[in-house]
């Protein structure tokens, strides 16, 4: 049996301000987000990894980063498949009236099944979900019968998540809750995925 942890990093400034990253923003984590890593590393201290796997954006980065330094065998690897969905447009900035009905209007044709719809610049759900998957199964066939940690990112997990998961699909998407630093438990017996913890 395979066992995947996946996570989110930890809080950035831009998180806390309601600003929008997505792939094309490269921001630290802040304070809080500093102590939401070492939380969890605390958290996953007893817990065997045999790989850790990360975006490359930085938040990622660190986050991974803290979690190893309790296990001091591994390096997070660095995987760019593992990075957010891109928000076009909407990265960098504040979601006033107009950006947020077009972000709106994208999530809403998801959860009404067109896949295709995206922000202007950016990326649809079935783009994010064809590299998520790719990622995920890339890392599984290089671990079977290892226990891995993903670090990555909110709207990836929540498409990847969506996608894999029996009774979810693609329109679901935004039953799945996250936080920053929330821990999801995958397990994979060779045919598919069953959540352990979501």
């Amino acid at each position: 049996m395979t066992t995947i942890y996946l996570t989110r990093h930890g809080e950035t400034d831009l998180n806390r301000a309601g600003i929008v990253q997505g792939r094309g923003v490269n921001a630290p984590l802040n304070e809080n987000g500093l102590i939401q890593a070492e939380a969890l590393r605390e958290r996953l201290s007893n817990v065997w990894l045999d790989a850790v796997y990360c975006s490359p954006l930085l938040r990622a980065v660190q986050t991974a980063e803290t979690v190893v330094r309790s296990h001091p065998y591994l390096n997070p690897r660095k995987m760019t498949d593992l990075e957010e969905i891109s928000w076009g447009i909407c990265e960098g900035k504040r979601l006033d009236e107009v950006l947020r009905k077009a972000f709106d209007n994208v999530r809403l044709q998801w959860q009404n099944g067109d896949f295709e719809a995206k922000i202007s610049g950016g990326e649809s759900a079935s783009e994010v979900e064809k590299h998520a998957k790719r990622a995920l199964m890339n890392i599984v066939s290089q671990h079977l019968g290892e226990s891995v940690l993903i670090v990555t990112h909110g709207r990836f997990l929540r498409v990847l998540l969506a996608g894999i998961l029996a009774g979810y699909g693609l329109s679901k998407m935004e039953q799945i809750k996250h936080t920053n630093t929330s821990l999801n438990v995958l397990t994979f017996d060779g045919k598919k995925f069953r959540a352990e913890l979501l």
